[in-house]
């Protein structure tokens, strides 16, 4: 899988054309490409297309109650 950088790179894609073709917001997009969180239907997208997504926001909220535990 390509980090959504890359798959825009390799397949020539600005943000507002992947946005189209994930049927997604162009903000939503730009943000994934910063790294920003996204939720887990997003990833589902994201995955669907050959793209893979660090964080996702249930991931977020998990690691933010281990650390709270320790």
């Amino acid at each position: 899988m390509l980090t959504i950088n890359e798959y825009k790179n390799q397949h020539g894609l600005s943000n507002e054309k992947l946005s189209e073709l994930l049927n997604v917001s162009e903000v939503a997009v730009a943000r994934w490409s910063r790294g920003e969180e996204a939720s887990a239907a997003s990833v589902k997208k994201l995955n669907a297309i050959g793209i893979t997504h660090p964080v996702t926001r249930h991931q977020r909220k998990s690691v933010k109650k281990e650390v709270k535990v320790q």
